[in-house]
């Protein structure tokens, strides 16, 4: 079962951490109060799909944004694209070809490569664990998938 990631924001510094909902819980149970929860072990992996796009190259500026330099990031685009490296956080990625073969377990896969490629990949990614974001409009009225709105402020 793929584990639920949460980010939550330090309300004494108002740094965005990313933390497991298991842990949450645990800590919410011990009855700890106060402005920090302990951080994951283990390392958040972030896929991202059409990462050369302008769309994926925000979703990338995001990311280096709001999440530490710790995050695996997984790249994805065209054939054309495949072996190039793009640097996030310091840390630089090589961008993979989008095919079955190469995806691999996520945490959260961010998609921006338009509808055919949501409805062809977006089930192997949840296949493998991962948790889904879509841009494309492809599964908007489907009643199966929920509607995520983000508010950024």
């Amino acid at each position: 079962m793929p584990r639920k990631l949460i980010i939550l924001q330090n309300r004494a510094s108002h740094e965005k951490i990313s933390y497991d909902e298991k842990i949450v819980a645990e800590v919410e149970n011990a009855g700890v109060k106060g402005n920090t929860i302990p951080l994951l072990t283990e390392i958040m992996k972030i896929a991202i799909v059409g990462a050369t796009g302008l769309v994926g190259r925000n979703i990338i500026q995001l990311c280096e944004d709001n999440f530490s330099s710790d995050v695996e990031y997984a790249l994805y685009a065209s054939k054309s694209s495949e072996g190039k490296v793009i640097e996030i956080n310091g840390t630089e990625f090589e961008i993979k070809e989008l095919k079955k073969e190469n995806i691999q377990e996520n945490d959260i896969s961010l998609f921006s490569a338009g509808g055919e490629r949501s409805k062809e990949y977006a089930k192997d990614f949840i296949n493998k664990g991962s948790f889904v974001i879509d841009n494309s409009s492809v599964y908007r009225m489907n009643e199966d998938v929920p509607l995520l709105s983000l508010i950024h402020i």
